[in-house]
């Protein structure tokens, strides 16, 4: 039975991922998530900490996606006359976040990776 219950919702949240409302989403927030931790270099380096750097970023863009569904729930768009806030938007709202958390994680050990191999190949 839990068996059938995880399928259902791998099968489920693999349906989202094929709607483009849901890809806009994903991608908006994926996108504000990486420009608000590459916009957060231009706090000083004394005020700014690696772990909080990247908790701030993702947390942009998280409320990004609330503040869209918030906007949905009380009728705030302009263009959007019927706009219903949706669950299935917010997970692909988290999913972008979480895809941009991988990222930045993955570009952080690459470019460590990448200078030991630096400092490994002038003798050092």
């Amino acid at each position: 039975m839990l068996l059938l219950k995880a399928q259902t919702q791998v099968y489920r949240l693999g349906w989202l991922m094929l709607q483009k409302d849901k890809w806009e989403h994903f991608v908006a927030c994926f996108i504000i998530s990486l420009a608000a931790y590459a916009a957060l270099f231009a706090v000083p380096r004394r005020l700014r900490s690696p772990g909080m750097h990247i908790c701030v970023a993702l947390g942009i863009g998280s409320m990004a996606g609330v503040a869209k569904e918030a906007g949905d729930a009380f009728d705030v768009w302009p263009l959007c006359p019927p706009c219903d806030p949706s669950t299935d938007d917010m997970i692909a709202d988290l999913l972008g976040v979480s895809f941009a958390a991988l990222f930045i994680a993955f570009s952080i050990c690459l470019s460590k990776v990448l200078y030991a191999l630096h400092l490994v190949a002038q003798g050092y």
